[in-house]
């Protein structure tokens, strides 16, 4: 199975993320997930909605749209 990131389209392997040169054959068994880089950019932004809405009034908060990028 081909684990790659879903922001970046990385592939892992042999435990470490590389750059495909070329496109996965078709029916390749793809699982995803996030590579470090990308997991750090998710989580921070995460972190940060988070003490955001905390600061805000139950009256004030609205409905955000995240993007993976």
């Amino acid at each position: 199975m081909i684990v790659q990131c879903c922001v970046c389209k990385k592939v892992r392997k042999d435990g470490h993320w590389v750059e495909l040169r070329t496109p996965l054959r078709k029916g390749a068994f793809v699982s995803h997930g996030y590579c470090p880089v990308c997991a750090a950019k998710a989580f921070e932004e995460v972190r940060r909605v988070v003490a955001d809405s905390a600061k805000e009034p139950d009256s004030k908060k609205k409905t955000r749209v995240y993007s993976a990028a």
